[in-house]
């Protein structure tokens, strides 16, 4: 079964400054600005892009400079793959406020579609210094490491992404289809079934079409490795007894001779 990486595209942000890590530094808790649209977001979770364009445009008259308005903004309009008026807010969105981290995530899933992984994970570190409990930062920056074939570090940070939100399927999904890649099969089949119990449908198919004996042959293996271990431990306990009873007839033996 063909299976590819998923990026975990809450908000998506374009944008052509280069970004120095060094200089960020987040002060304003942003959920007051998220709660001010929180209809238009569900709407855009509806696929609903014009009905949410249409309200997102009446606040931004209020709040012109709001990142989160701009952010969703974007987002609609490449839904509707409008690629300019998108990037026109979406570029904006990053240019008014440089410390929003979720702009610098959306902008690394526009750079990991154009296969720019270097940049992606750039950008992903600027989104984790922002905020490090940041799970789909990590997920993501996982996503692109592995496109670079750094799989171990890809690992790491998908076992980061779950450890801060351990719902967050995407890295399970991921984490389990690099496993697979090192060969790995066994864990790969782990997560996957854990991504298919929280709901997703493709972890379940790769689940029941490859895990099964996978995981047959992994219980049999650690059954027989339980029995010969048991049998060498049973092994090692009848040498002993002999030495001891060989030892207590030596002593008797001794206990013969007279002083």
């Amino acid at each position: 079964l063909k299976k590819s990486f998923l990026l975990i595209t809450l908000f998506i942000l374009s944008s052509t400054n280069q970004v120095k890590v060094e200089e960020l530094d987040s002060k304003i808790d942003y959920k007051l600005y998220e709660e001010f649209v929180i209809k238009e977001s569900n709407l855009i979770k509806l696929g609903k892009y014009q009905e949410a364009i249409l309200e997102l445009e009446k606040k931004l008259v209020l709040q012109p400079d709001n990142p989160v308005i701009l952010n969703l903004l974007g987002k609609s309009y490449d839904k509707l793959n409008k690629k300019n008026k998108s990037l026109e807010y979406l570029t904006k969105a990053i240019t008014v406020d440089r410390n929003y981290p979720k702009a610098y995530n959306t902008l690394a899933l526009i750079k990991g579609k154009e296969n720019k992984f270097q940049e992606t994970i750039n950008l992903l570190d600027a989104a984790i210094k922002l905020d490090d409990n940041y799970a789909e930062a990590f997920s993501n920056r996982g996503v692109a490491k592995g496109a670079l074939n750094k799989n171990i570090e890809a690992i790491n940070d998908f076992t980061k992404a779950i450890e801060i939100n351990p719902f967050l399927s995407d890295a399970y999904i991921n984490r389990g289809i690099t496993y697979e890649l090192l060969g790995n099969t066994f864990s790969a089949c782990e997560d996957w079934e854990t991504a298919a119990s929280l709901g997703r449908k493709e972890p379940e198919k790769w689940f029941k079409s490859q895990c099964k004996n996978s995981l047959e042959n992994k219980l049999s293996k650690q059954i027989k490795l339980t029995e010969t271990l048991r049998k060498k431990n049973l092994n090692q306990i009848n040498n002993l007894k002999k030495e001891k009873e060989e030892n207590l007839r030596t002593i008797n033996k001794q206990n013969l001779f007279i002083e």
